[in-house]
């Protein structure tokens, strides 16, 4: 049993550590695509996919105030993505859910947090499935959605 959080850092292709461009469409399912590392060809784009999602935010903070993130001092890094063990995200939502008639906590057994940390924005999600990771020759992360 975990007393608090944990970040871990997960394997995933390598982004790119300057202007990595992450651009998301979401629905029923969640993609982002965003720059891949440098080391690659050019054009490369990196698409993580998420069957389905519980929750996600996008935009704050960015790499010059990730020290300030609640998390930072549990494992958090930059342009890396990452597994939260024991997410206070997920017992806040499941906290919410709690007034339905019908909660149940055994809903959100399977859930999982991730965080993905880009140049000037972080990414969160929530889902119960791990991301689809697949490195795509395109023009632009439009482009590489598309695929």
């Amino acid at each position: 049993m975990l007393f608090g959080p944990k970040v871990i850092e997960v394997e995933a292709p390598p982004m790119s550590g300057g202007a990595n461009e992450p651009f998301l469409r979401a629905g029923r399912n969640l993609k982002i695509a965003y720059r891949a590392s440098s080391d690659m060809l050019e054009e490369k784009w990196i698409v993580a996919y998420f069957d389905t999602f519980t929750k996600f935010c996008f935009g704050h903070p960015n790499e010059e105030v990730l020290h300030g993130h609640s998390l930072y001092s549990k494992g958090l890094r930059f342009y890396s993505v990452h597994e939260v063990l024991d997410s206070p995200w997920i017992k806040e939502i499941e906290k919410v859910n709690s007034v339905h008639s019908r909660h149940s906590k055994e809903l959100f057994e399977d859930e999982r947090h991730w965080i993905f940390t880009f140049q000037d924005e972080t990414l969160e999600v929530v889902s119960t499935k791990a991301p689809v990771f697949s490195v795509i020759d395109a023009n632009s992360a439009d482009d590489a959605l598309q695929k």
